[in-house]
């Protein structure tokens, strides 16, 4: 009787385990690099991928790291931001895009493959500052959202594009 107990409570344990591994990012997750400050600015963009059934995973710069082999990454935020996307944004864009996009007001999309990995994906949308990068998000929605609907197959209302 006791031997099912334990075992029942181990079975409980793994379950509970499980769910709470299960959001690590899968290999096939979109995974968006950003900085707290603009992950807080962009909670209402983050529910709408969420809405949109977007499999992501939010990582500041400083976790890029661990997820640099990815196959879908999206960059998000000022170049300018204390603990943001300089460092990687910079290795993935020319010197002249970095340049263009660090000038004070400038922001844009701007989409690499096979930086870090062999058949990689890359989305980088980047301002001056975490307005520019906002604006150019918001500028920029049917493009980036047409990567994300081909690269994880959504599917659109009849209007196209939902708002949020």
């Amino acid at each position: 009787m006791r031997m099912k107990k334990t075992t029942v409570v181990f079975a409980i344990l793994a379950m509970i385990m499980g769910f709470a591994f299960a959001r690590a990012a899968t290999g096939a997750d979109l995974i968006i690099v950003a900085s707290k400050a603009t992950q807080e600015a962009s909670q209402n963009w983050v529910g709408f991928l969420k809405t949109s059934e977007v499999p992501f995973k939010l990582v500041t710069p400083q976790e890029f790291a661990n997820y640099k082999q990815q196959k879908y990454l999206f960059f998000l935020g000022g170049v300018d931001e204390t603990e943001g996307i300089a460092g990687p944004v910079k290795e993935a864009l020319t010197k002249d895009e970095f340049q263009w996009v660090s000038q004070p007001g400038n922001g844009k999309l701007y989409v690499k493959s096979d930086i870090w990995a062999p058949g990689q994906r890359i989305v980088i949308v980047a301002g001056s500052d975490l307005k520019a990068s906002e604006e150019a998000r918001k500028t920029t929605r049917e493009q980036w959202f047409a990567i994300l609907t081909d690269w994880f197959d959504l599917e659109q209302g009849p209007g196209g594009l939902h708002t949020y």
